[in-house]
């Protein structure tokens, strides 16, 4: 028992020992930690605070010490001004007094001059800006100096000369081209594009269909006066109501190029006035391709009398046979009231339209209901090809342009609601002549 208790006291006393060994470890770390982190202080502190100061002396710069003579440069006047932009400086030109001046006496009696003194006369426009409506189609502004920036439907240019060559045919107003409705805002937008043309610009408006029409005898210099006359003019054609188409024309071209006769959408001859009147920029609307019949000569004109002359003779034999039959009292009242009906429904379908505000039913070369007349149909007659036109087109440029030493005139066309055909050759005649094609739809 003894021995047990002696064994648990030295067990107890072993650990006591360890224990104490610990704590003396752990105090001695700490106290060597601690005078570790004193010193390492004080060593950064001394150098800190007796870290010796720089003091940075600079000399003074240096200044070149050069004589007088070595800073003289030798300039070179001449070759100065050569390279110089100056102008260089010229001799001036002294001239004696008028009164010092000695003149021989004339011996000559004063006239009266009574020529009539023409000069040229170089205009000038102002400047000016504007904007139309309905999608710039239409508009124009003024540039300045006598050139005007023209918007036409979509088709710009610049010029100081220029011809607006405007289709007043009966197509233009029909139902597929958007009433005689449509055709008012055509017009308006012309005269938007007048009302813009800057003072100082040359110009005219020219209307064509079966024959030509202008505004002015020649290319008039544009001011208010001018431009409210040209919109007042272009007011006359295809209204509403009516009349529809062009009935007689006021300008005649001369013989130039291939020569036509009658026919109708005479572009052909509207571009003649145009290149007579001097334009340089001609602006088209249109439609359609001219129809333009030819000038018979030779064997054509031969070829054509004899089928004109066998026409005539069976036309009179049918009518010989429609003589011989006597149509009865019966028969002759029943076609007269069919054609009433039927000129009775047209005028009421013209009435409802023009409520609707659409304008009467327009057909090119007429319109409305018929008797109707039978028998055979007389020979078509030969007329132009569309190539034929072009190179009409193109001998005007020759003959006005090119001969007299003057850059060709640039063509802009509006084809307005036309079928594939017409943009075919529409589209070639701009682009043969410097200018630019766009197809508008019809303004319904």
């Amino acid at each position: 028992m003894n021995g047990k208790l002696r064994r648990l006291r030295n067990i107890l006393a072993g650990r006591a020992n360890v224990l104490l060994g610990m704590k003396r470890s752990v105090a001695i770390s700490l106290l060597l930690h601690l005078s570790l982190l004193i010193i390492s202080g004080y060593v950064i502190l001394l150098h800190v605070t007796r870290q010796p100061t720089h003091t940075f002396i600079s000399e003074a710069p240096r200044r070149p010490t050069l004589e007088p003579r070595k800073l003289e440069m030798k300039v070179r006047v001449q070759d100065l001004q050569k390279q110089s932009s100056r102008p260089r400086m010229q001799p001036r030109l002294a001239a004696a007094a008028l009164g010092e001046l000695s003149l021989p006496d004339l011996n000559v009696q004063p006239q009266v001059v009574r020529q009539t003194i023409s000069a040229k006369v170089s205009t000038f426009g102002v400047s000016g800006f504007g904007t139309g409506i309905g999608g710039g189609l239409g508009t124009g502004s003024g540039g300045g100096f006598g050139t005007s920036q023209v918007n036409f439907f979509g088709l710009k240019d610049a010029s100081q000369r220029i011809a607006i060559l405007v289709d007043v045919s009966e197509s233009m107003c029909e139902d597929s081209r958007g009433y005689p409705r449509g055709y008012q805002r055509v017009k308006f937008r012309l005269r938007d594009v007048v009302s813009l043309i800057a003072d100082g610009t040359f110009f005219n408006v020219t209307a064509f269909a079966r024959g030509v029409r202008t505004c002015f005898p020649k290319l008039i210099l544009a001011d208010p006066d001018t431009r409210a006359r040209a919109q007042k003019w272009i007011d006359q054609f295809n209204n509403l109501e009516g009349p529809f188409g062009m009935r007689d024309s006021n300008y005649w071209p001369g013989e130039w190029g291939i020569k036509g006769q009658g026919g109708s959408t005479r572009l052909d001859l509207a571009l003649n006035a145009a290149f007579e009147q001097g334009a340089d920029t001609i602006f088209v609307i249109t439609d359609g391709v001219p129809w333009v019949y030819k000038l018979l000569e030779g064997d054509e004109l031969q070829t054509y009398t004899e089928k004109l002359a066998a026409w005539r003779e069976a036309r009179a034999k049918f009518r010989e046979a429609m003589d011989k039959h006597q149509e009865s009292e019966r028969e002759k009242e029943r076609r007269e009231r069919e054609f009433a009906k039927r000129k009775e429904a047209w005028q009421e379908e013209n009435e409802r339209r023009i409520k609707k505000g659409l304008g009467p039913k327009v057909v090119e070369g007429g319109g409305g209901p018929s008797r109707g007349g039978g028998g055979p149909s007389a020979p078509p007659r030969p007329r132009l090809s569309d190539e034929d036109i072009l190179k009409h087109i193109e001998m005007l440029q020759v003959e006005f342009r090119d001969n007299k030493g003057r850059s060709r005139s640039r063509i802009h066309v509006i084809g307005y609601a036309v079928n594939d055909r017409t943009e075919n050759f529409l589209r070639e005649l701009a682009r043969n002549n410097k200018g630019r094609f766009r197809r508008i739809r019809a303004f319904m």
